[in-house]
């Protein structure tokens, strides 16, 4: 029984000690780690972004 215990109890370690890092659970990270990024990118520059800008297209 004991051996079942300790990979329940070692998850148990692993949260505790993500939580005291103020890291996420594991489950809610791919969530987190995508708004986190969108939050924090600014958009792209006309010039990098690929889009013609104004006087490009015209020409």
């Amino acid at each position: 029984m004991e051996e079942r215990r300790q990979p329940a109890e070692r998850r148990r370690l692993l949260d505790l000690t993500r939580s005291e890092r103020g890291e996420p659970e594991r489950r809610a990270l791919p969530g987190i780690e995508r708004r986190d990024l969108e939050d924090r990118e600014p958009p792209l520059p006309p010039e990098l972004d690929g889009a013609p800008e104004d006087g490009e297209a015209a020409s």
